[in-house]
């Protein structure tokens, strides 16, 4: 479990906490923030956030609400990589949908009424891919929107039995507890020694994305709550 060169950014990074000492995230799943209808979106022609901007996406955009959850840490995102001037673009100039989130989101970018979706999770289109009916829906990778949401073990004070604890964080936190935890969730770990068993939630390599569970980044996701919220009003 010590091994610094088994973990992502070495062992030290996984802690959450400022303290690094309470929070340990032993996986790492990007959540790609947009998916596209690939009838509609041609390969390559959105690389980043900037081309969302186009003006051909206009009111083409379902989003998930981007005042709370998986639409507000994308939005924190954004403002991390590129700034607020371009998320008001995409919120406000761009006349995004917003929807209820699930199944909304991959009925909408399923049947093609729209080309381009934030906030659908893969476990949404699973009922759509098992009937065959998703193979035109692919999640790009947006390093300037997507983000690193955190499963983590947490060290709680005055636990009844540390101990027992203690062995079984060693456990899981080994190659082989963190294999058979990541295949059978599914989702991919933090240590460079256990395969990825979700595909949907691989990066690039050495791309940086946003981490919104990390103690530092609090502040920034809380002052871009409230920037959007004066974009858009309070959530209902």
């Amino acid at each position: 479990m010590t091994d610094d060169g088994a973990w992502r950014e070495g062992l030290n990074a996984r802690f959450l906490d400022a303290g690094a000492a309470l929070c340990f995230d032993w996986e790492y799943q990007v959540f790609h923030a947009y998916a596209v209808n690939t009838d509609l979106v041609n390969p390559g022609e959105i690389r980043s956030v900037r081309d969302l901007l186009d003006p051909k996406w206009r009111g083409r955009i379902l989003t998930s609400d981007p005042r709370i959850g998986t639409g507000l840490w994308s939005a924190a995102s954004v403002v991390k990589s590129r700034g607020q001037a371009v998320l008001t673009e995409l919120l406000v100039d761009q006349s995004p949908v917003v929807s209820v989130g699930g199944r909304d989101l991959a009925e909408g970018l399923v049947s093609g009424r729209y080309p381009v979706a934030l906030g659908l999770r893969p476990k949404s289109l699973a009922a759509f891919r098992e009937k065959g009916l998703a193979d035109h829906v692919a999640f790009l990778d947006l390093p300037d929107a997507d983000f690193v949401p955190s499963t983590a073990l947490l060290y709680l004070d005055r636990a009844p039995h540390p101990t027992a604890a203690k062995l079984f964080a060693n456990w899981i936190l080994s190659q082989e507890g963190q294999t058979i935890l990541t295949r059978d969730t599914p989702t991919n770990s933090a240590r460079s020694d256990v395969a990825a068993f979700e595909p949907d939630g691989i990066g690039t390599a050495g791309a940086t994305y946003f981490d919104p569970d990390r103690e530092a980044n609090y502040a920034h996701t809380a002052a871009t709550q409230r920037f959007v919220n004066g974009l858009l009003g309070r959530a209902p």
